[in-house]
């Protein structure tokens, strides 16, 4: 489905119901609003790990602007701060109440600058794998120079530099990197993740240069009372798990889940325990 506002067109798509039949009533169910990381992959990076949260809530799942199935926009906008906008303006558009926001990765940058500019539209904050600034950077650099294979720290600094020019170049770039996103890599895996995914080169590129070095919430966090769920597969090592420690510090609101058998996607290598704790989250705030 797509919506326009800001500007854009932007793709969403809707897995479970708001309004749930239980026996003779009704009983109306959270809407979680799903940002995927990348930047510049797109939703299917989500689906369908996420799906068993349509058992307790509507999860819209979004393709945020210049991305996926979303239209292009001028460069100048993929900012994180419009990203949220946009998710602000498509939950007014849909007469949304509160919502759940979940985000990933990048999809977690988006997700806490929304929940500090709309503090009243959040019910519940989803944070998987993240961090509140730019400075996991250097952290994640030291980490791919000791766990990465020569091809991958030869390759990982190039998304920034400007080498990767064409989608194809950067499809491939996350094809060669995912390997050390996972504990356990296969090549089944990495094709689940990156297989279905429409990359934007461009938006990666203009938000990675232009937006991220200026991307810092840190000092922020406290302003957040939304109850806030924080995951981090202990392995990871693009969002090293002492940032999401450092969120769950200043977040009085926050629980840490960790995941020991995970890298950077514990919905999907323990996906069993990751579903039950954030359905058990999201069921126990709504």
């Amino acid at each position: 489905m797509f919506i326009k506002v800001n500007g854009v067109e932007l793709y969403f798509d809707v897995e479970g119901v708001g309004l749930a039949v239980e026996g003779p009533t009704t009983v109306e169910r959270p809407t979680v609003v799903a940002i995927h990381g990348g930047p510049a992959l797109d939703h299917t990076t989500l689906k369908p790990w996420l799906s068993p949260l349509a058992n307790v809530a509507q999860v819209i799942y979004l393709d945020h602007r210049g991305t996926g199935r979303s239209s292009e926009a001028s460069l100048g906008t993929y900012r994180m701060e419009q990203i949220a906008d946009d998710v602000e303006a498509l939950r007014t558009h849909l007469g949304l109440g509160r919502i759940a926001v979940l985000g990933a990765s990048y999809g977690g940058f988006v997700a806490l600058t929304y929940a500090l500019r709309y503090p009243a539209s959040v019910a519940q904050l989803l944070l998987i794998g993240t961090s509140p600034s730019h400075r996991f950077w250097a952290r994640s650099q030291e980490i791919l120079a000791t766990k990465g294979t020569p091809e991958q720290v030869t390759l990982g600094p190039t998304l920034l530099d400007g080498s990767v020019s064409t989608d194809e170049e950067y499809l491939r770039w996350w094809s060669t990197m995912l390997p050390l996103y996972f504990v356990t890599p296969s090549a089944q895996l990495v094709e689940e993740v990156i297989g279905r995914v429409r990359g934007n080169v461009k938006t990666a590129q203009e938000m990675l240069r232009h937006d991220l070095p200026h991307y810092d919430v840190e000092e922020r966090l406290g302003e957040i009372t939304a109850p806030t769920f924080v995951a981090s597969g202990i392995h990871d090592w693009i969002q090293p798990t002492e940032q999401s420690r450092l969120i769950a510090e200043r977040v009085s609101s926050a629980e840490l889940f960790l995941y020991e058998e995970s890298g950077r996607f514990p919905y999907i290598e323990e996906a069993d325990r990751f579903s039950a704790d954030l359905v058990g989250f999201l069921s126990s705030h709504s």
